[in-house]
């Protein structure tokens, strides 16, 4: 009863954002960030155009074995790549650029949530 005077914003989408929406917690319970969900966001979003998951050279610097390696960079002293590393590699991708690289990846700023970058990060750190 009333139900047409409650307010609400009605949503119509194609079957697959809607799967795609249940998979990332479908509004309801918390987005959990494990590596398997990071292994699904490496593909939604990607990241697997660019980040190899073995030695292979590509667009951007491979991911296998990367997690607290020390990185060296064109623009800035060298680092671990530890959670913060990664983290800003993703929302601030050309504050360090990776020697042998170019900066050609866009910022993930406002596109992913904390969770996903965290998840992608639990994903990094499982890449062998």
């Amino acid at each position: 009863d009333q139900h047409s005077n409650m307010l609400a914003t009605l949503k119509v989408v194609s079957q697959d954002k809607f799967k795609q929406w249940i998979e990332n917690g479908g509004g309801k319970g918390k987005f959990v960030p494990t590596a398997e969900a990071g292994k699904k966001l490496y593909f939604q979003q990607g990241c697997s155009a660019c980040h190899s998951l073995d030695e292979k050279q590509d667009i951007g610097p491979s991911w296998k074995e990367i997690y607290n390696t020390s990185r060296s960079f064109n623009n800035a002293p060298s680092t671990k790549a530890d959670e913060n590393y990664l983290r800003e590699s993703i929302v601030n991708p050309g504050k360090k650029i990776v020697k042998g690289y170019q900066n050609q990846m866009p910022s993930y700023s406002g596109l992913l949530r904390d969770e996903q970058i965290n998840a992608i990060i639990e994903f990094i750190k499982t890449v062998k």
